[in-house]
C-alpha cells in the first residue's frame, strides 16, 4: 500500500477539470473551475472508495475558494490548500476533519505527502516549510537565508523511508535537504552549469535525484558525504531533453520523455537502458516542446521598488482591482503591452459581404477562432515580415495563416504553447524573425513561453519553451510584454495580488535567462495591470493598482540594460480604464488619465490629450504613422481615432458592433490592415 500511494503522488495529474489524489484507497477529484464565476463561487472536491479496483459511490464536500494545491495523507484523507488563506484543510472522504493555520503569505503553499508525516508545506514566498501530522503542525523550517528568490524554489518529492524532503533552488544551482524529523538542512551546492534547467527532484533513502533538462542528465547526490556521487547521461545536451524522475516498486527510474533512454536503480547499481530500438520521428517543431526551468547565467540581480515616491494627494475612487481586471483576465503577451490574450478551437469562417459603402473601413473576413464561448480570450499576431497572421484562443488553438488574400487567408500551420496548452497569446518581435507564444500548460498549469524562430516561408521552428512561474501554486501570470528587438521579456510574477515584474534576457532565444525584478509594495493588495515596451526598447511601463492609497500608477522604467533596470518616473493616475500602448514613434503613450478616462500622455507621463470619459477602453492600437488609435471597449464596440501629433484624440468612424468584448486590436504593419479579436471571432478589416 505504501508502494502504491508513492506511485499515486508522484504521477498525480489534472485530468480534464479534475485533479486526481489517490490516497490509500480513496480517489478524490478535485474540481478546477473553468470560469471566473466558478472561481468566486469556490469549488468541490468529490471522494470515492476504490473497492476492488472498481470506483464506488462518493461523497462531496463544498469549499469557498479554488484549490492551489493538494497532497494525500495518512489513512485515506486528503490535504488541500485554497486561493487567498493560510489554511490548510484534512478532508477525509466526505467532511473536513481538520484546519491549521500555516505562517506565511497566503496563497504560495506547495505541498507534497512524505511517508513519516501527514504532509509538507512549503510557502514559496516566506521560505517557509511546516511540517504536520494528524495532531497539527509538527515542525517549521525557516528557508530564508538560504535564497533571495522565492519564486526560483521548488518542492520536491520526500524519501519514502528517510524522512528527508528536497528542495531546488534553481537560479542558485544549490540544493538544500530538510531532515522533517529534527529540522536539519543540508545544503548541496550542484555541479551544473549556469544554463542549467533543473527539475523537481526526488529522494530516495539517503540519495537525492536531480533532473537537469539542460545537460540531458540525472545528477545522484550523496547526502552523507554531501557530494554528486554519479551523473547519468540520458540525452544529449541540445536543450530538447525533458527529464523526469520517480520512485516505484521500490526501484528509482530516470526517463527522457523525449528520447529513447531510461536508467533505474536498485541497491545502489544503476543501468541505463534503451525504450526501444530507435529513436522515434521527431514531431514537427512548430508544434511545441518541452516546459523547462530556466536559471538565470548572472547573479540575481537585486529588486527594485516601484512603490509610490512621494505621499500621493487624495486620489479619486478606484475601481477595485478585481473590477480593474476584468477587462482582461487572461494571460497576454504583446510587444507594446496592448492585451493579447488566450483561448479553444480555430476554423475559418464563411467570407462575409463587405460592409462598407463607398471609401469607408471595409469588413474583408471573418476568422472563427472558438466554437462556443468559454474562460479563453482570442489573441492575434500579424507578421511584419511577410503576409501572415497568428491566431489563438485556448487549447490547440494557435494557427498560422498566409493573409496574401485577406479575402481569402489560407491555414498554414499549428502553432502551440509548449506541450500543447491553453495558449493565451501570441506576438512577434525582431521585425518578424521570432514569434513567442503564451501559454498554461496542460499537465501543471504553470503558466510559460515558448520562442519560435520565424523567419522564412516555413513552419515556425521551436527554439526554447520556458516556464514563467516556478510554483503553480504562485498562480498563473497575468500579464506579460515582449520588447520589440525580442532580446527581453516582462512578466507578472505571483499571480494576483504578487506585484512583482520579472524581466528575461531573450538575447539568446534559445536559452531565456531571468535577468532582474521590479517590486511593487509587498503584500496582495498590489496588482499588475499592465506593461508595455517603447519602440526603441529602452523603456517599460508598468500600470499598477495599489491597495493601501486605492489609486493606480504609471512607472516608467528605463531597460537598456534588462540586468539593471532602473525607475525614471512615477505618477498617479485616474480610474480610467485602459490598457498601456506605446505610439510607433516612442513619443506618446496611450495610458489612464489624471480622472476618470484614458488619455494620451507624453513619453515622460505628461497628459496631452484625453478620450471621453463614457470609452472604457479594454484594448488598443496604434496605426504604423501613429495617426490613428483604433480603441476596443467591452460592450463590442471598436473606435478609430485621429491622433496624428499626439492631439486630443477626435473620433473618426465607429465600427460594427461586436457581440462581445473587444480582447485584442491590431495594425499590420504592412497593409495597415487592422485585426479585431473578440470572444470567437478574428476579424480583418481594411481602414480607409
Amino acid at each position: 500500500m505504501d508502494d502504491a500511494q508513492e506511485r499515486f503522488r508522484v504521477n498525480s495529474r489534472p485530468v480534464g477539470a479534475e485533479l486526481l489524489v489517490v490516497s490509500g484507497s480513496t480517489v478524490y477529484g478535485v474540481e478546477r473551475p473553468e470560469n471566473s464565476q466558478a472561481a468566486s463561487t469556490g469549488v468541490d472536491v468529490v471522494s470515492s472508495p476504490v473497492v476492488d479496483d472498481t470506483v464506488e459511490g462518493g461523497s462531496k464536500v463544498h469549499l469557498d475558494a479554488p484549490v492551489v494545491a493538494a497532497a494525500a495523507g495518512k489513512k485515506g484523507s486528503l490535504w488541500v490548500a485554497q486561493a487567498s488563506s493560510a489554511t490548510l484543510l484534512r478532508i477525509d472522504g466526505g467532511r473536513v476533519v481538520q484546519h491549521v493555520r500555516v505562517k506565511g503569505v497566503e496563497g504560495s503553499l506547495q505541498l507534497t505527502a512524505a511517508a513519516r508525516t501527514a504532509v509538507v508545506a512549503l510557502d514559496t514566498q516566506s521560505l517557509r516549510l511546516t511540517v504536520l501530522d494528524a495532531a497539527g503542525v509538527r515542525r517549521t523550517v525557516s528557508l530564508a537565508d538560504r535564497v533571495e528568490i522565492a519564486s526560483d524554489v521548488g518542492l520536491g518529492v520526500p524519501s519514502a523511508s528517510s524522512a528527508l524532503v528536497p528542495l531546488v533552488l534553481r537560479q542558485a544551482r544549490v540544493l538544500t535537504v530538510v531532515d522533517t524529523g529534527t529540522g536539519a538542512t543540508t545544503t548541496f551546492r550542484l555541479p551544473v552549469g549556469r544554463s542549467a534547467r533543473l527539475g523537481q527532484p526526488v529522494a530516495a533513502g539517503t540519495r537525492i535525484y536531480v533532473p537537469d533538462d539542460a545537460s540531458g542528465s540525472v545528477l545522484v547526490v550523496d547526502t552523507r558525504s554531501g557530494r554528486a556521487v554519479r551523473t547519468v547521461r540520458l540525452a544529449p545536451a541540445d536543450g530538447r531533453a525533458r527529464i523526469s524522475v520517480f520512485v516505484r516498486n521500490g526501484l528509482v527510474w530516470g526517463n527522457d520523455e523525449a528520447g529513447s533512454r531510461a536508467m533505474v536503480e536498485c541497491q545502489g547499481t544503476i543501468r541505463v537502458l534503451t525504450k526501444y530500438p530507435r529513436t522515434p520521428a521527431a514531431a514537427p517543431t512548430y508544434s511545441g516542446g518541452p516546459a523547462v526551468h530556466t536559471s538565470s547565467s548572472r547573479s540575481p540581480s537585486p529588486s527594485l521598488s516601484l512603490s509610490p515616491t512621494a505621499t500621493p494627494s487624495p486620489a479619486p475612487s478606484t475601481p477595485s482591482p478585481t473590477a480593474t481586471r476584468s477587462a482582461r483576465p487572461s494571460p497576454s503577451l504583446s510587444p507594446t503591452g496592448s492585451p493579447a490574450p488566450s483561448a479553444g478551437s480555430s476554423a475559418s469562417g464563411a467570407a462575409p459581404a463587405p460592409s462598407s459603402s463607398g471609401s469607408g473601413p471595409t469588413l474583408l473576413k471573418t476568422l472563427a477562432v472558438a466554437q462556443q464561448r468559454d474562460y479563453g480570450r482570442t489573441s492575434l499576431a500579424w507578421d511584419p515580415a511577410s503576409a501572415r497572421l497568428v491566431t489563438a484562443h485556448g487549447p490547440g488553438s494557435g494557427r498560422l495563416w498566409d493573409v496574401s488574400d485577406p479575402q481569402y487567408p489560407r491555414r498554414m500551420y499549428p502553432v502551440s504553447d509548449s506541450g500543447g496548452g491553453d495558449t493565451r497569446g501570441t506576438t512577434y518581435a525582431a521585425r518578424g524573425s521570432l514569434l513567442f507564444v503564451a501559454g498554461r500548460r496542460p499537465d501543471n498549469h504553470y503558466q510559460d513561453f515558448s520562442i519560435y524562430g520565424a523567419g522564412g516561408s516555413g513552419p515556425p521552428r521551436l527554439l526554447s519553451a520556458t516556464t514563467l512561474e516556478g510554483s503553480q501554486d504562485r498562480g498563473i501570470a497575468a500579464v506579460a510584454a515582449v520588447r520589440p528587438d525580442g532580446k527581453a521579456l516582462a512578466a507578472e510574477t505571483g499571480g494576483g495580488g504578487g506585484g512583482v515584474v520579472t524581466l528575461w534576457d531573450t538575447s539568446n532565444p534559445a536559452v531565456p535567462e531571468r535577468a532582474a525584478w521590479v517590486e511593487g509594495i509587498t503584500g496582495h493588495l498590489v496588482k499588475i495591470l499592465d506593461i508595455g515596451f517603447s519602440p526603441d526598447n529602452r523603456t517599460m511601463a508598468v500600470l499598477s493598482y495599489h491597495g493601501t492609497t486605492d489609486a493606480k500608477y504609471l512607472h516608467l522604467v528605463d531597460v537598456s540594460d534588462v540586468h539593471a533596470p532602473s525607475v525614471t518616473s512615477t505618477v498617479r493616475v485616474g480610474d480610467g480604464v485602459s490598457p498601456v500602448v506605446f505610439s510607433p514613434d516612442g513619443r506618446y503613450l496611450l495610458a489612464p488619465g489624471e480622472g476618470a478616462a484614458a488619455a494620451i500622455r507624453a513619453a515622460g507621463g505628461g497628459v496631452v490629450g484625453e478620450l471621453p470619459a463614457s470609452v472604457k477602453v479594454t484594448a488598443a492600437a496604434f496605426s504604423a504613422s501613429g495617426a490613428v488609435l483604433a480603441t476596443g471597449e467591452g460592450n463590442g464596440t471598436v473606435k478609430l481615432w485621429d491622433t496624428d501629433e499626439g492631439r486630443t484624440p477626435t473620433l473618426i468612424r465607429t465600427l460594427t458592433r461586436r457581440p462581445d468584448a473587444i480582447h485584442q486590436l491590431a495594425f499590420d504593419p504592412r497593409t495597415g490592415f487592422l485585426g479585431v479579436a473578440d470572444a470567437m471571432t478574428v476579424q480583418l478589416w481594411k481602414i480607409g
